[in-house]
């Protein structure tokens, strides 16, 4: 249980300014690796289907296993979730957030 911790401190982290999330998501994009070993807490903070479904379809990497493990936690519990479930939308749904 405490092995978690530092994860959901950096979720937490991230989900309280979403411009922190962003700029992991666009670092692990660039290739940084530290970004990409944190890139499954900073896509679940922003909490986007699309742009976690970006890095599923585009990866072929970490980046992509990180996608699908957010897939798994972020919930869609709105018809404005699912709408951004489109492929394609991950980069303008950061965007929104």
């Amino acid at each position: 249980m405490a092995l978690n911790l530092p994860n959901a401190a950096l979720r937490s982290w991230c989900a309280n300014d979403l411009a922190r999330a962003n700029g992991i998501i666009d670092l692990a994009d660039q290739g940084d690796e530290l970004a990409v070993q944190h890139l499954t807490f900073a896509l679940e903070a922003l909490g986007s289907i699309a742009a976690a479904r970006e890095n599923v379809t585009i990866y072929a990497d970490e980046r992509r296993l990180s996608g699908a493990s957010a897939l798994s936690r972020i919930k869609a519990d709105s018809q404005d979730a699912a709408d951004r479930c489109d492929l394609g939308q991950g980069q303008q749904a950061r965007q929104q957030h």
